[in-house]
């Protein structure tokens, strides 16, 4: 399994313990100071959206979200991304 996540920031309200428990099972976390995007992407499907996963944007925001199914535009997102991981740096504890 592959699974990269991208945060705000080194501190991101995230103990260090729970970065490093998500490291030791197989998770990829990079930080991105003032990120504001939601991509939200496997294999197969391509979400884009303007809801953060908390629990307050479920409940009070209105968002909205796109699922991308033509192969040529998430073969392009999917390129975009991976040429943004390029440039992230990973955080180590």
């Amino acid at each position: 399994m592959n699974i990269d996540i991208v945060i705000r920031d080194k501190l991101a309200n995230l103990p260090a313990d729970d970065i490093e428990w998500l490291e030791k099972n197989g998770v990829n976390v990079f930080y991105q100071e003032g990120l504001h995007a939601k991509i939200y992407m496997n294999e197969k499907t391509v979400f884009i959206s303007s809801m953060n996963l908390q629990e307050h944007s479920a409940m009070n925001s209105h968002e909205v979200g796109l699922i991308v199914k033509d192969q040529k535009d998430k073969k392009a997102i999917y390129d975009y991304v991976n040429c943004i991981y390029s440039l992230l740096p990973k955080i180590i504890f």
